[in-house]
Parts: C-alpha cells; sequence; structure tokens
C-alpha cells in the first residue's frame, strides 16, 4: 500500500483529521503529509472540512466508471468503423500490437510498484534517522539542564528563587522585581515566556515530560501545571488530539 493510500485510509477511518494527526499515526513527517494533502486535493480524492480534511471517495469511483464507459464507447465504435478489406493479416497485426501494448503497460505497472516500496523503504529510513535526532536531542537537554541546575545552585539569585517557588508568574510581576534583565533570563534558558507568563524553564521542561497527557488525566495536575497546559494551548505550542490526549506541537 503506498503512503497516499494509507492517508486516503486513515482520513476515510478518521475524517476532519489535521495534517499533524495523520503524521503522528503514520509516522512520517508532517511536511511529507502536507505534500500528499495537497497532491490528492488536486486531484480531487481530498477535501478540507471545517476541522480538518475529509476522504471524498464517491468522485473517485464516477471518475473511474466514466473513464470505462468511454473505453468501451471507443472501442465499439473503432470494431464497426474496421474496413472489411483490412482481412486477416490486418486483424493479426492489430492483436499483436495490442499484445505489446499490454506488455508495456505491465512492465510499467511493476515499475511503478517498485518504486512505491522504495518510498516506503526511504521513509522508513527517515523515520529511524529521525529517531535517533530525537533521542541526541534529548540527551543534549538533559546535559544543558544540568549544566544550568549547577549554575544556579552556585549563584544564588532572588528573582530565581522566587520563580522556582511560584514556577509561574506574570511578566509584569517579573519586570517588577529585575526590571530590563529579564532578557537575560530568558537568553540563558532559565526562563521561557509563553503568552504573558514567565515560566521557570526547568518546571517547563519537567512538564514537557508529561506528554502525550490523556484529557482524563489533566484533573489530576497542579494548578501551575493546569495554567501552564492552558497557556500552552493558547499559544498553539500544544493541540487536543482527537478530544483524548494533549500532544506538543
Amino acid at each position: 500500500m503506498s503512503i497516499e493510500d494509507k492517508v486516503l485510509k486513515f482520513l476515510r477511518e478518521n475524517p476532519e483529521s489535521k495534517p499533524r494527526e495523520i503524521a503522528d499515526y503514520l509516522g512520517i513527517s508532517y511536511s511529507l503529509v502536507r505534500a500528499i494533502l495537497y497532491r490528492l486535493r488536486d486531484r480531487g480524492l481530498v477535501a478540507r472540512g471545517v476541522h480538518g480534511y475529509i476522504a471524498t471517495t464517491s468522485r473517485e469511483s464516477k471518475l473511474e466508471s466514466a473513464i470505462n464507459e468511454d473505453y468501451e464507447d471507443r472501442y465499439l465504435e473503432s470494431r464497426r468503423t474496421i474496413r472489411p478489406e483490412v482481412g486477416v493479416s490486418g486483424a493479426y497485426s492489430l492483436s499483436t500490437k495490442l499484445r505489446e501494448l499490454e506488455n508495456k503497460v505491465d512492465k510499467l505497472s511493476r515499475r511503478i510498484i517498485k518504486l512505491e516500496s522504495a518510498v516506503n523503504s526511504l521513509s522508513d529510513d527517515i523515520g529511524k534517522v529521525r529517531d535517533r535526532l530525537s533521542k541526541i536531542e534529548k540527551e543534549l537537554q538533559i546535559f544543558s539542564y544540568s549544566l544550568k541546575k549547577i549554575f544556579i545552585k552556585n549563584h544564588a539569585d532572588p528573582f530565581l528563587k522566587e520563580l522556582k517557588r511560584r514556577k509561574l508568574m506574570t511578566v509584569l510581576e517579573a519586570k517588577n522585581i529585575v526590571g530590563g534583565a529579564l532578557e537575560n533570563y530568558i537568553k540563558r534558558g532559565l526562563a521561557k515566556i509563553i503568552s504573558s507568563y514567565v515560566v521557570d524553564a526547568d518546571f517547563y521542561n519537567e512538564f514537557s515530560k508529561k506528554f502525550p497527557l490523556k484529557a482524563k488525566d489533566v484533573e489530576a495536575l497542579g494548578e501551575e501545571e493546569k495554567k501552564l497546559l492552558t497557556l500552552m494551548v493558547e499559544e498553539g505550542m500544544a493541540y487536543l488530539s482527537s478530544n483524548k490526549e494533549y500532544r506538543i506541537v
């Protein structure tokens, strides 16, 4: 089954799906899904719905039927217009050419199948590379967090102590404490600005590890975590997938 067929199958089973949801389910890149959707939409096989994309299989079946009917009509018309004087030798020559054409079509079909197989294999390889890069990125993040903790431990800072105690505060509150120096904390990776709030970097990173976060588990979160989740959704940093779980973009 080609990647386009897999996308169509997913949309038939999960209408109104977003490109990110399709990419996560099939384990392929977001940009590849968008390119496939554009091609399918140009061919009339998918369309934009209210919340996402939907498959439009009816058009495909109608088009296929119309092509078959047109081919039948042309074939019958050609049979009626063949002159009697063509004879046995002419009919044999036509039959030979038809067989040659069928053989060419069969070879082309086999090449297409091999090409689809190669594309699928390449997609698998890309997925493996993406997984390896993700692991390396996580290891680098852990190392970076360790360095930040050592720095904080050896350089006591009233603002950081307060931010770690509260976990997040409004930008106005933060500026009242540190003034224009707030930007330095952001550049050093000690804090993040999300919407109109300043969030402790360690608190944000620890909370990010809980994703994907099931919707039913939200009630068990602390007040600061609930607030952070709300801010992330508002800023497009996270989204609710199929009303089942929250995922980071």
